[in-house]
């Protein structure tokens, strides 16, 4: 599976034996470009997803114009996902959130995707979805299409969080109607290697975002959190 940044638009492009990502967001770095190794395996399309699977891991992207609420977007498109692996483990979820600070219908679209994120958890899992949420990222793009890209694996894992930050499923409500549903991380065990997925950490103790304004010390309580 790769990755491509720093492209016109953004969409998914499936050949016999690979899966292509291509995302209208900038390059801020030299690297445009991060591929995902997977051992061959059988690719193909499901419920919007575009797959490739082996024996022991599952991996998908999937691209969808916005013509309606995030939140209506982000509930359609993770009940999706929730069947595809039901009988498979997340490990780690990607999304990119069109206009991600902007607002629709009086809410800032990320509230609005985590919204229904959040009620898709909880439709396919219960009341007692936390324990299911694995790492994940939320990243703004400036476009109108919005991709998600998934790992899922068959090995047993162990979602993590942070003594230095309240978990995300238990924000209090002035950050939304619904809490972000994502643990901080998820660890895999495999060969007898620990393998870990860091969420996408931020500039943040307890609840709360530190350093607004002085790039340097959120970079430094970012890596303290991180680590």
């Amino acid at each position: 599976m790769n990755i491509y940044f720093g492209q016109d638009r953004t969409c998914c492009i499936s050949t016999i034996d690979e899966i292509n990502l291509y995302l209208k967001i900038p390059i801020l770095e030299v690297i445009s470009m991060v591929h995902y190794f997977s051992q061959l395996g059988k690719n193909y399309s499901q419920q919007g997803f575009n797959l490739l699977q082996t024996n022991s891991q599952l991996m998908g992207v999937s691209t969808v114009p916005i013509t309606s609420s995030r939140e209506y977007v982000a509930y359609k498109t993770y009940l999706s996902l929730l069947e595809l692996t039901q009988d498979w483990n997340l490990c780690r979820i990607w999304n990119y959130v069109p206009y991600i600070n902007d607002e629709s219908r009086g809410l800032e679209n990320y509230k609005s995707f985590c919204k229904g994120r959040s009620l898709a958890f909880e439709s396919f899992y219960g009341k007692d979805f936390c324990v299911k949420l694995p790492a994940a990222t939320g990243i703004g793009i400036a476009d109108d299409t919005y991709a998600i890209y998934f790992i899922a694996v068959k090995e047993n894992i162990s979602n993590v969080e942070n003594p230095e930050q309240i978990s995300a499923y238990k924000y209090p409500p002035q950050y939304g109607p619904r809490s972000p549903s994502f643990a901080r991380g998820t660890v895999i065990k495999r060969n007898g290697k620990r393998i870990g997925y860091l969420s996408g950490t931020a500039s943040i103790k307890g609840h709360e975002s530190v350093g607004q304004g002085n790039i340097e010390k959120q970079f430094e309580v970012t890596y303290e959190t991180g680590i």
